[in-house]
């Protein structure tokens, strides 16, 4: 198949949703007659539920009484059969003193015929493999998952719409109603919810860490915090923006976050060190916000468009990369035209309104 490109191998979606993990209760391992059984309530209340994969075995049982009659010793079948499929041997499993032995896949016709040239010898008889033999099918399962919590049988389920608490609820209680599995979870969902977290922490460990460098270079904790309220304001507006074009937050559009929360509070910070810079020169409070103003303007509007009109390409979508940024590229925009007019208008009205108090 195609080997993809790096953004389908890093950012690829090949979880579904929801996984819905069923584990035996009170058995060793999966019965395929229950797995059908829940699986098919599960898809009364879920039809998009495909139904259970299965595979048909060859299964050979030893026949005691043919054996007595050639006095064969199980060790001796055994022995041949080993033997015998041992030019089909891939690799061998080991647990502890346990070992399985996995075999190329052989049909009907190819082990019949295997069976039948493979023989034991006892005495002056030779006898082929068949003989001692029985030869019946068995169903199994045709994959076998296994996590932490033992084997389970993996069920798909796509939210479509829906919230994921009223599906795990309504899947939970038909599992419980069932009564041969447990229900765990897995998926997308949780992946997604538990990135979205990791995200919110580094954002919010960010913004302390500059208050910190803010408050040690302006020797002030105002000031930072007149700086840090654009910060507030963008991520507001950006996620009204994702929420009005109908799309999640996931991992691109938390990077956005992140870069308009660095980029935007630059021109914040020049226009508040000018501004001080102004006042310490002797210049009056509402002279020096008005000076700082029209000193910074063009320097913010050229940063600003820059930024903007850099990420502009990929609101077109059309390819697989623009298609993959194109929630970065929204939150970006958003955040740094929202972060432009905050720090040309905002930003200096509540420092003026701060210190103007202060200097009565």
């Amino acid at each position: 198949e195609n080997s993809g490109n790096i953004f389908e191998m890093v950012f690829a979606r090949n979880e579904p949703d929801l996984v819905l993990r069923l584990r035996p209760v009170s058995r060793p391992g999966l019965e395929v007659g229950l797995l059908r059984q829940v699986v098919s309530r599960l898809r009364e209340a879920f039809p998009g539920i495909p139904s259970v994969d299965t595979r048909e075995d060859l299964l050979f049982v030893s026949d005691p009484e043919a054996m007595a009659l050639y006095d064969v010793s199980f060790s001796e079948l055994t022995n041949a059969l080993s033997t015998a499929l041992g030019g089909n041997k891939v690799f061998e499993i080991v647990s502890g003193n346990r070992s399985l032995p996995v075999v190329m896949d052989l049909g009907n016709n190819e082990m019949s015929t295997l069976l039948s040239t493979t023989t034991v010898r006892k005495g002056d008889l030779t006898l082929p493999l068949s003989a001692l033999l029985r030869q019946t099918g068995d169903e199994d399962l045709k994959v076998i998952s296994g996590g932490a919590e033992g084997t389970y049988y993996p069920v798909s389920l796509e939210l479509g719409g829906s919230r994921a608490g009223d599906v795990m609820r309504r899947a939970g209680e038909i599992v419980r109603e069932d009564g041969n599995f447990e229900a765990g979870w897995s998926g997308s969902y949780f992946s997604n919810k538990e990135m979205a977290e990791d995200m919110v922490v580094v954002l919010l460990v960010a913004i302390a860490l500059l208050y910190l460098i803010l408050a040690s270079q302006f020797e002030s904790l105002v000031q930072p915090l007149i700086i840090l309220s654009e910060v507030v304001i963008d991520i507001f507006v950006s996620l009204l923006v994702l929420l009005a074009f109908g799309i999640s937050i996931n991992i691109m559009s938390m990077i956005g976050l992140v870069v308009v929360c660095g980029i935007v509070i630059n021109d914040s910070i020049l226009k508040i060190d000018t501004i001080n810079r102004l006042r310490s020169g002797g210049m009056p409070l509402r002279h020096a916000v008005l000076e700082a103003g029209q000193r910074r303007l063009k320097a913010i509007i050229m940063t600003s468009l820059t930024t903007i009109l850099y990420v502009c390409p990929f609101l077109a979508r059309g390819s697989m990369g623009a298609d993959l940024q194109f929630p970065m590229s929204l939150v970006i925009v958003a955040g740094m035209t929202v972060g432009t007019l905050v720090s040309l208008f905002f930003v200096p009205m509540v420092y003026y309104t701060i210190y103007c108090r202060k200097e009565k």
